[in-house]
C-alpha cells in the first residue's frame, strides 16, 4: 500500500503512537495534533490490525488522558464517514467505540453517539463480550465505562433477543464468582496445646471488577429495560435479584455489598410493581432460612439485612390498605434494631417511602409515637440509634408539619434537657439523623435546640457528650448561609455566659466548624467572633484556651489575602500571646509587600493586633501601628469595610495624638486624617473625634496636647 506522501505509509504505525504519547503528556495541544492525525489516517486509510490495536488499546480508547480518547474516536467517526463500514465489522473496534459511548467524558460520547446513530445497528455479541475483560482494567474511566455499555447491551437485547440478554448476564455473574476471594477454612478443634498464629491478610485482588460489576446491575436498573417474561421458569429481574441476595449482599467488601443493595432496590422499584407477590414470596424466604451449614453469621446476618432492604424498597409499590404493607412494616421497624448502621441506614430509607403511602392513617402516627418512645427509652444503644433513623425517615415521609402536629422537637428537648442518661443520648441521636435527613427543612428547629445541645457537652456521661458532639457535627455541616448568621448569636452568648468550661470548649469549637461550611458568612461576623475568641484564649481553663487557639487557626482559612494568610502563624501568635508578639506581628506587617487588597477576614486578624499596640505604653509600638492603620485605607478595596473596627483603633490614634513624642503624635494625626478622608463623616465614631479635637484645641489642656 502506497498513499500519496509516498512511503508515510509504512510509519503510519509509529506516527499514530506517538501522536497518542504527545496528547497524553501534552493535551493542551491537542487540536494541532488531531488535525494532523485525522490527515494522516484519512490520506492512508484503510487502516489495518496494528494501527487498529494501538488506537484501541492503552494509547487510544482506554488512555486515561481525554484528549487521546477524543483524537482515536474523531478518527474512527471519519474514517466510518469517508465509506469504511468494516470497521464497525471488527469486533475490536466495535467493542472499543461501544464502551467509550458511554464515556465519562461527553466530548468522546459525542463522537461515539454520530457513529453509532449514523450506523443504526446494535453491538454484535461477540465485540460485547470482549468488553468483559474491560471491568477489570486498571483505570477507573475504563471500568465504569465497561459497565454502563455492558449494561446497555444486556437491556437492548433484552428487547430483541431475550436468550442473548441472559447469557451477557450469566456471563457478567460467572466473571463475579471467579474474583470472589476464597474463604478461610475455620479451625480446626484440638487438644493439643499450640501457639496460636496470627492470621494473615491476603489482599482482595478482586474489588474492582466486582465493584464494576455492582456499578453494572446499578446501571440495568437506570436503563429500564429488563422483560418480565419467564423464561426456563424464572424471570430476568427475578435471576439478577437472586444473584444479588446470594452472592451480592454476603461481598466482604462493605462498599460492594452498599453498591450491590442498591442495585437491587433500584431493579425492585423500577419492576417490581408488576410481580409484587413473586418478590415478596422470594424475600420472605430468605428471612425464613437458616444459616446453612459452614456458613458464618457475619455472611448470614449480611444476607438478611439485604433481604429486609429490597423487601422494603418493595413496599412503596402497595397500597395503604394492603396486608403485606403492614407486614413488611413490621419488618422493617425490627430490621431496624440491627446494630450496624450501614442496614439501619438503608432500612430509613425504605421506610420514608412507606410513611408516605401510610401518610393519613393512624398506622403511621402509632408507628411515629412508638419511634419516639424506642429513640428515648430503649435500653440497648443500637436500638435507641436504630429508632433515631427511623424517626427521621418517618417524619421525612409524612411531611414536615407533623413534627409541630406530635411535639416532637418539644419533646426531644424536654427529654435531653431533663431526661436519664440514655433519654438525653436518645434526643441528641433524633436531632442528628433529623438533620441529617431533613437538611434545610430542620433549619428553623435548629436555633431552639443551641442551649441544649451546649449545655449536653457539659454533661458528666461521656455517652451524652459523644452524642452531642455527633449531632453538632452534622448540623453545622447541614446549615445555609441564614442560618449560620441565626446560630452566631447564641453560640456566642453560650461562649460568654456559660459556667461549665466544657460547654464553653464545646461553643469555641462550633465556631470552628462554621469556618468550613459557611466561610463567607462567617467572614462577615469576625468583628463579633475574633475578640471573643481573643477573650477566651486567656480563659483559666487550658483546654478552652486551646480550642480557642485552634479555632483562631481554623478562622484564619477563610483569609483570601495571600500576604496576610502567609503571615497568619505570627498574627495568631501575636493574639495569643500579646505582650511578647505584637513588635514581631508589626515588624512583619511593615516588612510584608502588599500585592493584594485586604479583604474583611484580614482585617478580623489584624485590627485587635493594631488596637492593643496602640493602647501600650511604648512609642516605637504606637508609632508602627499608626503607620500601619493609616496605610490600610490603601490595601483595603473598600474603605467601609473599616468601619465596624473603628471603634477599636479610633481611642487608641486619639491617645496618640496626646502621646508627649513628636513622632508618635505626627504619625497618629496623619493615621486618623487618612481614615477621615477614606470613610468620610458620614461615621458617627469619626465625627465625635472631629468635635474631639475642636473642645481640644479651644480646652485649657497643655501645649503638647493641643499640637497633637
Amino acid at each position: 500500500m502506497v498513499d500519496q506522501h509516498g512511503g508515510l505509509r509504512v510509519f503510519l504505525k509509529d506516527i499514530i503512537q506517538s501522536c497518542l504519547i504527545i496528547l497524553e503528556r501534552f493535551p493542551r495541544i491537542q487540536s494541532a495534533v488531531d488535525k494532523f492525525l485525522l490527515k494522516v489516517s484519512l490520506d492512508c486509510a484503510p487502516l489495518n490490525n496494528e494501527e487498529i490495536s494501538i488506537m484501541v488499546d492503552e494509547k487510544g480508547l482506554r488512555n486515561g488522558e481525554t484528549a487521546a480518547r477524543i483524537a482515536c474516536c474523531e478518527v474512527f467517526e471519519l474514517l466510518i464517514e469517508e465509506g469504511d463500514d468494516d470497521l464497525l465489522e471488527n469486533p475490536i473496534v466495535c467493542a472499543g467505540l461501544w464502551r467509550s459511548n458511554h464515556d465519562d467524558s461527553p466530548d468522546v460520547q459525542k463522537f461515539c453517539r454520530k457513529i453509532w446513530a449514523n450506523h443504526g445497528k446494535i453491538p454484535s455479541v461477540e465485540s460485547v463480550l470482549l468488553i468483559n475483560a474491560d471491568l477489570s482494567h486498571d483505570l477507573l474511566v475504563v471500568r465504569t465505562s465497561a459497565a454502563k455499555s455492558l449494561a446497555h447491551a444486556i437491556s437492548i437485547y433484552s428487547d430483541v433477543d431475550v436468550a442473548t440478554s441472559r447469557k451477557l448476564t450469566e456471563e457478567v455473574q460467572a466473571m463475579y464468582l471467579s474474583k470472589l476471594p476464597a474463604e478461610e477454612e475455620p479451625e480446626k478443634a484440638t487438644t493439643k496445646l499450640t501457639l496460636k498464629k496470627a492470621p494473615v491478610e491476603i489482599p482482595d485482588e478482586g474489588i474492582q471488577i466486582r465493584l464494576a460489576i455492582a456499578v453494572l446491575f446499578n446501571q440495568i436498573a437506570v436503563q429500564n429495560r429488563i422483560p418480565l417474561q419467564i423464561i426456563d421458569g424464572d424471570t430476568l429481574l427475578v435471576s439478577f435479584l437472586q444473584f444479588i441476595i446470594e452472592h451480592g449482599s454476603v461481598d466482604p467488601n462493605p462498599e460492594i455489598r452498599t453498591e450491590m443493595c442498591n442495585a437491587a432496590c433500584s431493579l425492585v422499584s423500577s419492576y417490581g410493581k408488576n410481580i409484587v407477590s413473586t418478590l415478596a414470596d422470594l424475600f420472605e424466604g430468605i428471612l425464613a432460612r437458616s444459616p446453612m451449614k459452614g456458613e458464618s453469621l457475619v455472611k448470614f446476618d449480611n444476607r438478611h439485612a439485604g433481604a429486609v432492604i429490597m423487601l422494603g424498597a418493595l413496599g412503596r409499590h402497595l397500597g395503604k390498605d394492603s396486608p403485606m404493607l403492614a407486614k413488611i412494616l413490621n419488618i422493617q421497624m425490627e430490621a431496624l434494631k440491627t446494630p450496624s448502621e450501614s442496614v439501619q441506614r438503608a432500612v430509613s430509607d425504605c421506610l420514608s417511602y412507606i410513611a408516605q403511602t401510610l401518610k393519613t392513617s393512624t398506622v403511621a402516627e402509632e408507628t411515629l409515637e412508638k419511634l419516639i418512645n424506642d429513640c428515648l427509652n430503649a435500653e440497648k444503644y443500637g436500638d435507641r440509634r436504630g429508632s433515631a433513623f427511623g424517626l427521621s425517615a418517618f417524619v421525612k415521609g409524612l411531611g414536615i408539619p407533623c413534627l409541630k402536629q406530635h411535639n416532637v422537637v418539644t419533646r426531644l428537648k424536654e427529654a435531653c434537657s431533663s431526661g436519664s442518661i440514655s433519654n438525653r443520648q436518645g434526643s441528641l441521636f433524633a436531632f442528628e439523623c433529623l438533620a441529617d435527613r431533613l437538611g434545610l427543612l430542620f433549619e428553623p428547629y435548629i436555633i431552639g435546640i443551641v442551649d441544649v445541645l451546649l449545655a449536653s457537652f457539659s454533661h458528666s456521661s461521656d455517652h451524652v457528650r459523644g452524642a452531642a458532639q455527633g449531632a453538632t457535627k452534622v448540623i453545622m455541616a447541614k446549615l445555609s448561609a441564614h442560618g449560620v448568621k441565626q446560630m452566631l448569636n447564641p453560640i456566642i452568648q453560650a461562649l460568654t455566659s456559660a459556667n461549665a468550661w466544657k460547654s464553653r470548649q464545646e461553643a469555641i469549637k462550633m465556631l470552628g466548624m462554621m469556618a468550613h461550611c459557611a466561610p463567607k458568612q462567617l467572614a462577615a461576623s469576625l468583628p463579633q467572633i475574633v475578640p471573643t475568641l481573643v477573650e477566651a484564649s486567656f480563659d483559666a481553663h487550658p483546654k478552652v484556651k486551646e480550642a480557642a487557639k485552634t479555632t483562631m487557626s481554623e478562622i484564619s482559612g477563610v483569609i483570601k489575602n495571600p500576604e496576610i494568610a502567609h503571615l497568619s502563624p505570627i498574627l495568631l501568635s501575636a493574639l495569643a500571646d500579646p505582650s511578647n508578639k505584637t513588635k514581631d506581628a508589626l515588624e512583619a506587617l511593615l516588612e510584608c509587600e502588599f500585592m493584594h487588597s485586604i479583604d474583611s477576614p484580614s482585617l478580623a486578624i489584624v485590627i485587635p493586633i493594631l488596637g492593643r499596640a496602640l493602647k501600650d505604653r511604648g512609642a516605637d509600638l504606637k508609632r508602627k501601628a499608626s503607620a500601619i492603620t493609616g496605610n490600610m485605607m490603601s490595601m483595603v478595596s473598600d474603605p467601609k469595610a473599616l468601619s465596624p473596627y473603628l471603634a477599636t483603633v479610633v481611642p487608641g490614634l486619639k491617645d496618640c495624638l496626646l502621646d508627649p513624642i513628636p513622632d508618635v503624635r505626627a504619625s497618629g494625626a496623619k493615621a486618623l486624617g487618612t481614615l477621615y478622608n477614606g470613610i468620610g463623616d458620614g461615621e458617627s465614631s469619626l465625627q465625635e473625634v472631629l468635635k474631639w479635637l475642636l473642645n481640644t484645641l479651644k480646652g485649657n489642656d497643655s501645649p503638647v496636647e493641643r499640637s497633637g
